[in-house]
């Protein structure tokens, strides 16, 4: 089992909103092969989050369906449209505003 193995079980399945696979979709971010199964990394902006829960369930279901029905699967998600938060610089010489 390759990392592209996973990326070709992937492209299996279809994003309804576009009726595009999820990585042409841009969901899929990367996958990793681990000691402990295979990881999957997404990302989800607003317009697919209602459907994070059902893609996931099918990530999970095709992978241990067309390579390993005993492989381990995790799936993180980055919500993309989260504001980046930056901690505050201080104004030098600045103490008071």
């Amino acid at each position: 089992m390759t990392e592209q193995d996973i990326i070709d079980v992937l492209k299996t399945i279809i994003n309804p909103q576009n009726h595009k696979d999820i990585v042409e979709s841009g969901i899929v971010d990367r996958v990793a092969i681990t000691d402990n199964g295979v990881e999957v990394f997404l990302k989800i902006n607003h317009a697919v989050k209602p459907l994070q829960n059902s893609i996931r369930k099918a990530i999970r279901s095709a992978i241990n369906q067309q390579i390993n029905p005993e492989i381990n699967v995790e799936t993180y998600v980055e919500d993309v449209d989260a504001p980046k938060t930056e901690k505050p610089v201080p104004l030098k010489d600045v103490k008071h505003i």
